[in-house]
């Protein structure tokens, strides 16, 4: 499983200047590049905000499935029909 890097979500009230908000978004750009290189992904300058959202909004997603507790014995779901 892919791990990427853990951002605070309190950022801007963790860091000690502006300098240090600007080094976390450049990491974070950096990590979105780096991503798309991997699944060859071409994602244009105009594209990268956004994009950037989406993945932070992703990926607070998964950390909420993957904190989920699950018991070792799940039972099946029943088949749905409609």
């Amino acid at each position: 499983m892919l791990q990427w890097p853990r951002i605070p979500e309190n950022v801007n009230a963790l860091a000690q200047g502006a300098g240090a908000v600007m080094k976390a978004e450049e990491q974070s750009v950096e990590r979105l590049h780096v991503l798309a290189q991997q699944i060859g992904l071409d994602v244009p300058q105009a594209c990268v905000p956004g994009t950037l959202s989406n993945m932070i909004l992703l990926e607070k997603y998964v950390t909420l499935i993957m904190e989920l507790p699950l018991p070792d014995v799940c039972t099946p779901a029943p088949e749905y029909t409609p």
